[in-house]
C-alpha cells in the first residue's frame, strides 16, 4: 500500500472527531470481516514518480480513493466530508507508522480530484434492514517517500 495512505490513515484517526464516529474502522483496500458501521477504507488509483534527467527525483504523486460506507447516507456523507478536509489539511513530515521512533514521509501537498461522489448502495444480504450506503472521493497526494 502506498505509503501516502498509511500516513494519511494516521492523520486522520489522530483526529477525535473522525475517531468518534469511526473509531479505528479506516483501512486500506478491503473492510474486516465483522466491521460495523460507519467505516472507511482507500486504495491507491495510481502513482507517478518524479524523474530527472540523473533518474528518479525521490519524490511522487499519487491518486488515492476513499470509500466511506455506513448503514445512513446522509452520515455517510457528513462523515466522507469530514475524513476530506482533514486530510487536506496533511503537510509535512507524517509519520507511516506507530513506532516510537516511525519512519516518516515529507508531504508536499495534498488537492483534491473531483468532489465527493454516491457510491453504489446495496441491499442487506443477511435479511437485516442494514442497507449499505457509499461516499467517495479521490485525492492527489504529492510526497517525497521514505528511504
Amino acid at each position: 500500500m502506498s505509503q501516502a495512505g498509511v500516513a494519511l490513515r494516521l492523520h486522520a484517526i489522530g483526529h477525535s472527531p473522525i475517531t468518534d464516529l469511526i473509531g479505528e474502522r479506516f483501512r486500506p483496500i478491503h473492510d474486516a470481516q465483522g466491521d460495523d458501521f460507519p467505516r472507511v477504507t482507500y486504495q491507491q488509483i495510481s502513482c507517478l514518480p518524479d524523474e530527472g534527467l540523473h533518474g528518479d527525483a525521490g519524490h511522487e504523486t499519487v491518486r488515492l480513493q476513499f470509500n466511506i460506507y455506513d448503514n445512513d447516507s446522509t452520515r455517510a456523507h457528513r462523515i466522507s466530508r469530514l475524513v476530506r478536509k482533514r486530510l487536506l489539511t496533511a503537510f509535512g513530515t507524517l509519520p507511516i507508522d506507530n513506532e516510537p521512533e516511525p519512519a516518516t514521509i515529507y508531504v508536499t501537498g495534498v488537492s483534491t480530484a473531483g468532489g465527493i461522489r454516491d457510491a453504489h448502495t446495496a441491499a442487506p444480504a443477511d435479511k437485516s434492514e442494514q442497507w449499505l450506503h457509499g461516499a467517495t472521493f479521490d485525492l492527489m497526494v504529492s510526497y517525497n517517500p521514505s528511504e
